[in-house]
């Protein structure tokens, strides 16, 4: 995945790879480790999340999602912000997707700090299938 987004009126950029694996219809769990950064790559944090997803009928060619979960950001130091999105995965073939989405990863303690952004997946997997591998990027806004 690719992305971008802001904190304290910064551009960030972020990229990482996750994967979904569903439970029952409807019904997923996902994770992902990423890393986020501002002008500096190597002065970045690392980012862990685990969110279960609910999604419409993944037969059709666009299947909306929405998810919510527990992030884990990490450098020196580490805080637990609570993420959230609104997403959609757009299926070219039956194993080949684009998913577009607006998340952002709110600090529990701070609720003015958040990293809201705007993500690029690249879906490689059978749509069909209890596994979804996606290479995830965030795009500048």
């Amino acid at each position: 995945m690719f992305g971008g987004g802001t904190a304290e009126g910064t551009g960030l950029m972020s990229m990482g790879v996750g994967g979904e694996g569903f439970l029952v219809r409807g019904l997923a769990i996902g994770g992902e480790l990423g890393y986020v950064f501002r002008r500096e790559f190597s002065r970045g944090i690392g980012r862990l999340s685990a969110n279960p997803a609910f999604l419409a009928a993944r037969e059709r060619k666009l299947v909306p999602f929405v998810t919510a979960g527990y992030s884990l950001a990490f450098r020196q130091d580490a805080f637990n912000p609570v993420n959230y999105a609104g997403r959609a995965a757009y299926w070219f073939r039956n194993n080949l997707g684009l998913r577009l989405e607006a998340r952002d990863h709110r600090a529990i303690r701070e609720v003015r700090d958040h990293f809201p952004g705007f993500r690029v997946a690249f879906l490689c997997a059978d749509r069909e299938s209890d596994v979804l591998l996606g290479s995830r990027q965030n795009v500048l806004r």
